[in-house]
């Protein structure tokens, strides 16, 4: 369990009591509602042990308050936060059940018919038995949200002290409701998994197990048995369609949208922010993500995103960073409603130089999608004109600022004295050295510590697989790396993904998991091919997904029709979900005014390419005109490959003889570039994606073009499941 189900649990309740929820605003409508928010950060746990204490979501509620205020015009007034900072000032503002819950029943009072409320509730969740409240619960377990004051179960009472349960928040948010407001709820917390791991620098946002909370299993025995005999008396239908399945219909009237961190049986996790500044701070995942998906779309994107494309721009953050998990889960009847309602953004940058002690500032960082030597040109103060001024380099990344210096760039010299308060707007971005990085793990699969010879033997064989044509680099850290190199026993290793491993001893046994690979004279050969492919997969992905969107007039612009065993699906949607042998076909509409060359390529779950467009073989000429569609891409999802899968679409003007990237597929660029620079100069793309690809060509970011984008590109993402669609059952 995680936090999705306790979102779904707090939509379905909400629905179930209020038939007729508020209506969504018509297209195009501008909102004339009042704004509301209540963000709620629990840390610190005084009656539970140390190890559940959190760092992050004290974190969490300043940067969202700040993205608030910042991007959705929200006063001070209008955010109530309750967390362990404020609470020291004030008791009323620790985030405890009875403070929560005052706030609540604040808002039932205070919102009015077109309000937009918003609502963050970030900290550990867990489970306790049903209490036969409200409907019944599928597995017999209530989902429970942790305030700073939760105490121990109480068996007389059959509920965990000051617990807030799923129906408690279902109950406050129908109140809320009953005013026609919209609202968008967030839970950053989960409860499933273990608590540690080792060489991760990240928490889980769990409990361990029900235990923890002094909930004796076999009150949870119980009623998982009385819920599933309670379910084989009465099946319920399920769904046949492209999103994952859940037990709940909702209502197709909107009003309530949640937003949780994890799929069932994923933790949620929170670390630090950015992964390499020496400032970072722990964040809720989550959190941070979606605050940096709303902060580049604020300041770079043409229009405000829906719900349904800001879960979506989440998950394309996490694959594109290297995770597999979480998945972000999406419910609600307001789905496809603007988030916090119609605003369209001006477009115009607010990233401004400022005066720091040492060097120049500027007020954005790894929020905004930054990175360390990307160059941003200056132009003077809002208000003074529009002319080019200079140059400014990143030299380090914050949350919310970097450090800058004036450079020279596009044969404009660098310029010393730059005006306080200049707008920046990016002009390179740097993806830096797109190495995957690799260590080799301290502790064996049974948690041991390695044997000294298999430890020597692997430190001389992963040295090889560096260089500087090499795709790989070896850090001593494992809390620096993207992949572990794991020994088990005294002759075989393992591959895991970095990010939220569990040291156990069925590492070597999980479907994530490469190998194992015996330890001899070929080991190092099977290293370099399987990291180097994880490498291609992982920096194609991390290309894609950091084109935010920004497309000139003139640019390639696509839609993306897809559709599963024949029933069109909404896309983009974070909760596509396949089974084995469903058929799947996708086809693109060219919805711009000039010619584009697409490519498409599959990126499975155990990082193969395969180009799904242009098929050579079937003689596909990839340019699609304004107003045409290309031809239908069709496929079936197999159970060779489950868990996230992704379809990469690159897009680029169309300039005489057409280009693929079909050759990203292939071992080789060889061919692939003589094509594309048969023509003579190169373009910034080929050569940025044949050296994520292969370690090859010079360039290490994309220059923008802020009036005619050359390109556009986006990821389709969903989950595919081994067993084959269950059929629909018949009421």
């Amino acid at each position: 369990m995680s936090s999705h189900r306790l979102a779904l649990a707090i939509v379905v309740s909400v629905i179930l009591v209020v038939p007729a929820l508020a209506q969504p605003a018509k297209k195009d409508e501008p909102s004339s509602g009042g704004k509301h928010a209540l963000l709620v950060g629990v840390s610190n746990y005084p009656d539970l042990d140390k190890k559940f204490q959190l760092a992050g979501p004290a974190n969490d509620v300043i940067l969202m308050k700040d993205t608030l205020t910042k991007y959705f015009k929200f006063t001070d007034k209008e955010i109530v936060t309750l967390s362990e900072k404020l609470g020291e000032k004030d008791d009323q503002q620790f985030p405890t059940r009875a403070n929560i819950e005052r706030e609540f029943k604040r808002l039932a009072k205070v919102v009015k018919d077109g309000d937009y409320v918003f609502i963050m509730m970030g900290g550990h969740g867990s489970q306790q038995p049903e209490s036969g409240r409200g409907e019944p619960e599928a597995d017999g377990l209530d989902e429970i949200f942790l305030p700073r004051d939760v105490g121990k179960w109480n068996d007389m009472a059959g509920t965990v002290k000051n617990a807030i349960v799923d129906k408690d928040i279902g109950e406050w948010l129908e109140a809320i409701q009953k005013k026609n407001a919209s609202i968008c709820i967030i839970f950053d917390s989960c409860h499933s998994g273990t608590m540690t791991r080792d060489g991760a620098d990240e928490v889980k946002r769990q409990l361990n197990d029900p235990e923890d909370l002094g909930i004796p299993k076999k009150r949870i025995d119980e009623a998982v048995a009385k819920a599933e005999k309670r379910e084989a008396e009465s099946p319920k239908s399920r769904g046949v369609g492209g999103p994952a399945e859940t037990n709940f219909k909702f209502a197709e009237k909107g009003g309530l949208v949640a937003i949780a961190a994890a799929q069932p049986n994923e933790p949620t996790v929170e670390s630090m922010m950015p992964p390499k500044s020496k400032e970072g701070k722990p964040y809720g995942l989550l959190t941070f993500t979606i605050c940096q998906v709303l902060t580049q779309a604020a300041e770079n994107g043409s229009k405000p995103l829906t719900y349904r494309e800001l879960a979506q721009r989440v998950q394309q953050h996490y694959s594109a960073i290297g995770r597999n998990f979480p998945t972000p889960v999406l419910e609600g009847g307001d789905r496809d409603r603007e988030f916090l309602g119609n605003k369209v953004f001006e477009g115009r940058s607010d990233i401004t130089l400022k005066k720091g002690p040492d060097s120049l500032k500027i007020n954005a960082g790894s929020l905004h999608g930054l990175t360390k030597d990307s160059i941003l040109s200056v132009k003077p103060p809002a208000g003074l004109g529009e002319k080019l001024i200079g140059y400014v380099k990143i030299k380090e990344v914050r949350v919310t600022e970097c450090d800058v210096e004036a450079v020279e760039h596009e044969g404009v010299k660098a310029v010393a004295d730059l005006p306080i308060g200049a707008v920046c707007k990016v002009a390179f971005v740097d993806y830096g050295d797109m190495k995957l990085r690799v260590a080799l793990d301290s502790k064996n699969d049974a948690g041991g510590m390695i044997d000294p010879e298999t430890k020597k033997t692997l430190v001389e064989i992963c040295g090889k697989l560096q260089g500087p044509t090499s795709l790989i680099e070896i850090v001593d850290d494992p809390k620096k790396s993207n992949w572990i190199v794991r020994a088990v026993g005294i002759d075989r290793v393992v591959l895991i993904p970095a990010a939220g491993w569990a040291a156990s001893t069925t590492a070597s046994k999980d479907a994530a998991a490469f190998g194992p690979a015996k330890i001899n004279e070929k080991l190092g050969e099977w290293l370099e091919a399987s990291l180097s492919g994880i490498a291609r997969a992982e920096n194609l992905k991390a290309i894609v997904c950091r084109d935010d969107g920004v497309v000139g007039d003139a640019g390639a612009k696509f839609e993306v029709e897809l559709t599963v065993n024949g029933n069109i699906t909404k896309w983009p949607d974070p909760n596509i979900l396949l089974f084995n042998k469903d058929k799947v076909s996708l086809r693109l509409k060219n919805v711009g005014r000039v010619g584009i060359d697409v490519t498409v390529l599959y990126l499975d779950s155990a990082f193969g390419i395969d180009c799904l467009f242009p098929d050579k073989q079937r003689g596909d000429f990839n340019r699609i005109l304004p107003g045409e569609k290309s031809a239908p891409m069709v496929f079936t999802a197999t159970s060779k490959t489950v868990g996230q899968e992704n379809l990469l679409v690159i897009a680029v003007k169309s300039q005489g003889e057409a280009v693929d990237y079909s050759g990203l597929a292939q071992k080789s660029l060889d061919k692939y570039t003589r094509d594309v620079n048969s023509r003579g100069k190169p373009r910034p793309l080929d050569s940025l994606l044949k050296k994520g690809a292969y370690a090859d060509g010079n360039t290490r970011g994309l220059s923008r073009d802020e009036d005619d984008a050359p390109q556009s590109m986006k990821m389709i993402t969903w989950q595919i499941r081994p067993e084959k669609r269950p059929a629909p059952v018949k009421k």
